[in-house]
């Protein structure tokens, strides 16, 4: 099985190999049947027993991720919020009282808080911050042929921002002890504390929701066998990535490595691609005149293309779960939909190939994960103090709330009607809990106080890193496979 440690996959080819890949572009479909003519060589040469990959179950929970087939973009975003209040205020109410006891009174209306007695309240958390960005001055540097804001990094002011709760009712500003670079808008919270003379909150202490209690999960066998966590593959004009790409697909397949290698490999269960199968486009095509248009294909369509060759290659050994990410061609607002499988002529053709909504959340072998391409923890680092993303990923966890910027500062649909919830309510305790397309690798199990023990994981973009996570569906450990070969940019016969 699995070393513990990070396994490192060395690929080294010949001059001459490299400087006809470097001919053919270095197209992922001339290296894998480059690659494959050579690996099965070698296997009519050789006596080792066929690995074969151990049954899994699957239960898909991505339903209530689905949009409505009646939709409509008419509503004000405030009823998203009225809906997570109520949703989550009745879950940190419950773990205030159990955190302060049940002798300080409980204030279900910002507007019945009383001067000088000390309380608790709860509603959504407000963050007023000086740099967000805002269409009015966008808008109005347009108008005065003025350079517009500039972009940031992070858009927090230690020393303007601050933090105001709203309920239903009323709203009232926030002082004391409050975390103010720790929490974003959208967060619904509870808070300790009293009413001072100017009108201000004066809070000793914060809870949030917590951990959700675990539900009876669907009777499977015993945990067993890996899942494979992939993001960011970035398939473009300038990706460096493509020969990792095609060994990881190889190693995944089993054709790469010793016997031992190969059974590893096998104890594979799926494969977990979540987001940005698509890199930035160079939008080269809009300043050619119309008539060079004509016959030139689209950027997107033409990485779209590629795309479906590595799935079709990772289907045919093994179930793959792909979801949409900020740079796929799918919808931009959350949740983002399936990716129409048109684009995917070859890959649809196998039944181990399944589109899904991200977020993403389903149970495997009786493991339940949950994760997204990565845009919260990203919104939440641009909007809080907060520069540790695992440590933003754990937050959004015990927030209860897979999204709680959005619609503030990320885009997502207007659940308005009766029938509408808010999926975002992490209501369900899972498992394995992880963020795509993050700068690097990082993991942590994470424990609960009635027992519940969950694998956070941010899943580094594997155009910069070439790596890949491995998760043990038994013991949730998790490791890394890093495929390590000579820069794509020397494939032209250079010396290495």
């Amino acid at each position: 099985m699995f070393q513990p440690e990070t396994l490192a996959v060395t690929a080294l080819t010949s001059k001459a190999s490299q400087h006809h890949q470097h001919k053919t572009h270095n197209s992922i479909s001339d290296l894998a049947l480059t690659r494959r003519l050579q690996l099965q060589v070698m296997d009519m040469s050789s006596d080792q027993a066929v690995a074969v990959r151990p049954a899994a179950t699957f239960v898909d929970e991505c339903a209530k991720f689905r949009l409505p087939s009646t939709r409509s973009y008419e509503k004000q975003y405030s009823h998203v919020y009225f809906v997570r209040c109520a949703i989550m205020g009745q879950r940190v109410k419950q773990q205030a009282i159990k955190t302060w006891g049940s002798d300080i009174p409980v204030i279900d209306s910002i507007l019945d808080v009383q001067t000088h007695r000390r309380c608790i309240i709860y509603g959504t958390v407000y963050k007023d911050m000086k740099l967000k960005p805002n269409i009015l001055d966008e808008y109005h540097a347009r108008e005065h042929y003025e350079a517009p804001p500039p972009a940031r990094a992070k858009y927090v002011d230690p020393e303007t921002d601050c933090l105001i709760l709203e309920d239903q009712t009323g709203r009232i500003e926030l002082g004391g002890a409050v975390p103010t670079g720790r929490l974003v808008t959208g967060v619904v919270v509870a808070l300790l504390g009293h009413e001072a003379d100017s009108g201000e909150f004066i809070v000793q202490d914060t809870c949030y929701a917590d951990l959700p209690v675990p539900k009876p999960l669907p009777k499977a066998g015993k945990p067993q066998g890996y899942v494979c966590l992939l993001s960011g593959l970035n398939i473009d004009a300038r990706n460096q990535a493509r020969f990792s790409l095609n060994l990881l697909i190889d190693y995944l397949n089993g054709f790469l490595g010793l016997e031992a290698d190969a059974s590893a490999s096998a104890s594979i269960t799926r494969v977990i691609i979540a987001g940005n199968l698509i890199g930035e486009t160079d939008h080269i095509m809009e300043d050619l005149p119309e008539y060079q248009k004509r016959n030139m294909q689209p950027e997107t369509v033409v990485h779209m293309k590629e795309v479906d060759i590595v799935l079709s290659q990772l289907g045919a050994a093994v179930d793959v779960d792909f979801f949409p990410g900020p740079r796929d061609p799918s919808n931009n607002i959350l949740p983002q939909q399936p990716l129409n499988s048109c684009m995917f002529p070859k890959a649809r053709k196998l039944s181990s190939i399944h589109g899904k909504t991200n977020p993403y959340q389903t149970i495997i072998n009786g493991r339940r994960f949950l994760g997204t391409a990565g845009q919260g923890v990203d919104d939440v680092f641009r909007f809080s103090e907060m520069d540790d993303r695992l440590e933003i990923l754990e937050s959004t966890l015990r927030w209860g709330h897979l999204f709680p910027t959005a619609p503030d500062s990320l885009g997502c649909f207007p659940y308005a009607s009766d029938k509408h919830t808010d999926p975002f309510v992490i209501s369900d305790f899972p498992n394995v809990y992880f963020a795509g397309n993050q700068p690097k690798f990082a993991s942590k199990l994470l424990e609960g106080a009635d027992g519940q023990a969950c694998r956070l994981v941010c899943i580094p973009e594997f155009s910069t890193t070439h790596t890949a996570v491995l998760l043990n569906l038994e013991t949730l450990d998790c490791q890394t496979v890093t495929i390590s070969v000579p820069d794509d940019t020397l494939m032209d016969g250079q010396a290495l």
